[in-house]
This record gives C-alpha cells, sequence and structure tokens, in this order.
C-alpha cells in the first residue's frame, strides 16, 4: 500500500507540476499577443505623429499666407481711408 500512495503521491506532484506548466505557457501567449499588440498601437501612433507633423507644416505655411494677406488688406484699408479723409477735407 505504500507504494501505491507514494504514486498516488508523485501522479499529484506530476498533475500539479504540469498544471502550472500549463499555466505558464498561457500566460507567455497572452504576454506575447499582448506585446504584439503594443508593437502595432505603437506603430500606429507613430504612423498618425508623423501625419500630424505633415499636417501642422501644412498649417503653419498657410497662417504665413493669410497672415500675409491679411497684412496687405490692412495697409490697403490704411491707405484707403487716408484717400477717403483727404477727399472729405478738400470738399
Amino acid at each position: 500500500m505504500a507504494d501505491q500512495s507514494r504514486l498516488s503521491y508523485g501522479l499529484e506532484k506530476l498533475n500539479k507540476a504540469l498544471d502550472a506548466l500549463e499555466a505558464s505557457v498561457g500566460k507567455f501567449s497572452t504576454d506575447q499577443k499582448s506585446q504584439e499588440t503594443s508593437r502595432m498601437d505603437i506603430k500606429s501612433l507613430k504612423a498618425q505623429k508623423s501625419e500630424l507633423e505633415n499636417e501642422l507644416v501644412r498649417v503653419k505655411a498657410r497662417e504665413v499666407v493669410l497672415q500675409d494677406a491679411n497684412n496687405e488688406v490692412s495697409e490697403r484699408l490704411g491707405a484707403a481711408a487716408e484717400n477717403i479723409r483727404n477727399v472729405l477735407r478738400a470738399v
């Protein structure tokens, strides 16, 4: 009987070890998937960052164009207002 109980004890330890190994493999697989998902997320974020940087450059260039146009309009309005004042003074 002692052999039977030692055999049962050994099988129980083996089953626990196999369960622990199975859990470790499952966790490793989950971790691998999580890492791959993270890598894909980082890649996507880098692409979005690049697109946003390009858009920012375009917006800044457009800002310069609009600011130049604003300055020119402002100068022309100032000149027109001065011409109107001169005409009104002459009348």
